[in-house]
């Protein structure tokens, strides 16, 4: 729930009708505080006039804790009031009551919000946010990631067991409902997407495909054991790159600028408050190394296919929190 404050004639409707689009594709589900019928609370998805409902609720002879019960029960997408507790104390007791009142459930309002924003002459300033859950999973396994062998640039679909072990899966993430389900272009990673967030929107990102190993490619220790230019690879952790193929610091680089467009993209949009990507290991452990905190290394966020984190990322700060294994 999102929580929309300011004085009045501030711009909050304007800005609430520009960017939350279920404002004005639904009217049904848009309530008034002070002239919707009350039995259309339970399904609002918006709330204006919070404050007026507040003054109707102590009219109709609710006292503070009824109002509170009530208020409590609401669940609506957006709610917007107007700032009342500036100025001098009234005179009239009941204009007391109504914005000590009124003042009370906005505090608790924003405690519960997700986001609140404060409107001032049209322009909004968040005064908090949440972490928007994030979850990056990698994808099942393929006939390559079998036999242990570089699998980059080949775009090979889940092997049979991958198949299976997803499906196993797939009961540990139901209870995972992203918004929005990024994936790489890559057929093995679309196909795990499909299996673990089925009938989900899902929107490929070119630039999370995983790493091109060059002469590496679909090769694996025993068949690359005595090439000189692997032997200087495993002497260098990894760092000299892949002969022929991607340098790990632009893989890294590349992957970390995708994530950057994509999170300030999609976090925009109102009606996004959750994210997944299917992805590659390289990816993901491109993405933690340089977005986690605390801080792990690159080597640290390994994880096996198939399996994956989950944590809340804060865009301002551009950084994933709260790191844990999905369980």
């Amino acid at each position: 729930m999102d929580f929309i404050i300011g004085g009045s004639h501030q711009g909050k409707r304007e800005y609430v009708e520009r960017n939350y689009p279920f404002a004005t594709a639904d009217r049904k589900r848009v309530f008034w505080g002070k002239t919707s019928e009350l039995e259309k609370l339970d399904t609002a998805l918006v709330i204006y006039e919070f404050h007026l409902l507040i003054k109707r609720m102590l009219r109709l002879g609710l006292d503070a804790g009824q109002i509170g019960e009530y208020v409590s029960k609401m669940n609506p997408r957006v709610i917007v009031a107007d700032e009342i507790g500036y100025g001098l104390v009234p005179v009239d007791a009941f204009e007391r009551l109504y914005r000590e009142t009124a003042g009370r459930q906005c505090c608790q309002i924003a405690t519960r919000a997700s986001k609140v924003i404060r409107m001032v002459c049209g322009v909004p300033t968040v005064i908090k946010q949440e972490g928007i859950p994030i979850y990056l999973v990698r994808h099942g396994m393929t006939k390559g990631n079998e036999e242990k062998r570089y699998v980059g640039t080949t775009d090979e679909s889940l092997s049979k067991k991958g198949r299976t072990e997803l499906q196993e899966l797939a009961k540990k993430y139901s209870r995972i409902k992203p918004d929005i389900v990024l994936t790489s272009p890559m057929k093995r990673c679309i196909e795990t997407a499909k299996i673990l967030f089925p009938g989900q929107e899902y929107h490929v990102v070119e630039d999370f495909r995983e790493c091109d190993f060059g002469k590496f490619e679909y090769k694996n220790y025993k068949e690359l054991s005595k090439e000189e230019d692997y032997q200087r690879f495993i002497d260098s952790n990894g760092m000299a790159g892949f002969p022929e193929g991607e340098l790990p610091g632009h893989f890294r680089e590349r992957c970390q600028m995708a994530f950057v467009k994509e999170m300030k993209k999609w976090s925009s949009r109102t009606d996004i408050g959750s994210i997944a990507l299917v992805v590659h290991g390289g990816t993901i452990m491109s993405l933690l190394d340089q977005y986690s905190q605390p801080h792990k290394d690159y080597f640290s966020w390994q994880v096996p296919n198939g399996q994956g984190y989950e944590g809340k990322l804060f865009l301002e700060e551009m950084c994933i929190c709260s790191l844990e294994n999905i369980g």
